[in-house]
């Protein structure tokens, strides 16, 4: 209701309270963290050791509890650390808590290649797993794929991708032959008259395109297919339905390869990398929907995207929309948020206060300094190298008043975090993944 002042002399305090009021709001959440917030962060916190005793993370177990879906989120794709600490984390929740599933953010073509692959054989090459997920990559010594090349065997885990962007070719001739098995078909004359993608890229990489008319062939390869699987699909519901999805998503890349010069800038403009990632979140949120209700309706799954697909509710986070994406675009964990699975699931984002983050030698980055009203800053006040807080179940009520974190973008947002994730891993010392190699 606007406020209607008759006298100007009358409208001076009110407008003065006002004034102050915002004033204050806004001091406030520009103080440095207390040694008050500072020990409540320490009472509510678990700190443990990263030494690979699954022992260490007994406290998931009050936090987790039932959920049947618990989402892990690096800061960057460059954190080795966190993919240090995430991969004990993942043999913990499978072992004890009984996770019989692990998605990432790749393509289930290429997720399907893999675990064949590894649960074929016990030697796999560093390019076999160079395209797959970074917590799996043989090239880093976190990776923990003797764990589960030994659950796969004794089918007690599965993989799955939730994403459309498939990176290895071979991936794609592997899906080929597999419908070929099952439509009993010989797949030379698939493979004559399927064009590859990769070979018909004009760039490879990030900035990858497909032209108008290869991509009107392969869609309309993909829907033959589809096709051809849908007439089969009443003998056998349980083996088909995985085939089709694949090549769902497979059209689902083609069309976004199509559409993917309109993103050129994206290096240069987060809302544009935003706009382009929005497709993925949202053929994330559908295959996740789909593998929930059909493929595994009563297992619990591990999902490893990062804290940006992760977020939920990110109009609560003061700036974001403003620098770094539409109003308008949602992401995974936004998406999810609102459908019947919100309450099943429990996300939790890995930040730190120091060290460096980066893949290759030569994109080493020192992360930035915290902010002295963050939660980073505060943690590194107390005596944890590696600590575990659960937004829900603390004492600390000043954490719901807002805060400051940095879990994407290198860059430090003010929120509530317990609307965006459910709890926060932190790690005082962040080394890149290069680090481990």
């Amino acid at each position: 209701m606007p406020i209607v002042c008759h006298e100007k002399v009358k409208c001076l305090p009110i407008i003065f309270l006002i004034a102050f009021s915002l004033s204050y709001a806004n001091l406030k959440s520009q103080q440095p963290v207390n040694s008050v917030a500072v020990e409540c962060i320490e009472s509510n916190s678990f700190p443990f050791a990263a030494n690979g005793d699954p022992k260490n993370f007994n406290f998931l177990k009050s936090s987790i509890g039932n959920k049947r879906i618990v989402i892990l989120s690096e800061a960057d794709y460059g954190d080795g650390t966190s993919y240090q600490v995430m991969s004990q984390m993942m043999q913990f929740m499978i072992d004890s808590l009984g996770f019989k599933v692990v998605a990432f953010d790749n393509s289930n073509v290429d997720i399907n290649y893999f675990q064949n692959k590894i649960s074929q054989t016990d030697s796999l090459s560093n390019f076999d797993t160079y395209f797959g997920p970074t917590i799996l990559n043989r090239n880093y010594v976190f990776n923990i794929i003797p764990f589960l090349q030994t659950r796969i065997k004794e089918k007690k885990l599965e993989l799955v991708g939730l994403d459309f962007q498939m990176r290895l070719d071979s991936a794609v001739n592997g899906l080929l032959k597999e419908t070929c098995n099952f439509l009993q078909c010989d797949n030379s004359i698939i493979d004559r008259t399927f064009i590859s993608l990769l070979n018909n890229l004009q760039h490879f990489g990030y900035k990858a395109f497909l032209i108008d008319s290869y991509a009107r062939i392969l869609s309309e390869k993909i829907d033959l297919l589809i096709t051809a699987l849908n007439k089969k699909e009443s003998k056998n519901l349980k083996e088909v339905q995985p085939i089709i999805r694949q090549w769902t998503n497979m059209k689902y890349l083609v069309t976004w390869l199509n559409r993917r010069f309109n993103f050129a800038n994206e290096g240069e403009d987060v809302k544009v990398t935003a706009s382009y990632l929005a497709a993925r979140d949202s053929t994330m949120a559908e295959n996740l929907v789909w593998i929930l209700n059909f493929l595994y309706p009563k297992e619990k799954i591990i999902i490893n995207v990062s804290a940006y697909h992760a977020s939920r509710y990110c109009y609560k986070i003061e700036e974001f929309n403003e620098c770094c994406k539409p109003v308008d675009v949602k992401t995974f964990g936004e998406l999810m948020a609102g459908t019947q699975f919100k309450d099943d699931i429990y996300s939790i984002v890995f930040v730190s206060s120091g060290g460096f983050r980066g893949i290759e030698r030569n994109e080493i980055k020192k992360l930035p300094a915290p902010k002295r009203n963050s939660i980073e800053y505060a943690f590194s006040k107390t005596k944890f190298d590696y600590a575990f807080l659960d937004f829900k179940k603390n004492k600390c009520d000043w954490l719901n008043h807002g805060i400051f974190m940095a879990p994407f973008f290198d860059r430090y947002f003010l929120a509530n975090w317990a609307d965006i994730f459910s709890g926060i891993v932190y790690i005082r010392e962040m080394k890149p993944n290069y680090a481990f190699r």
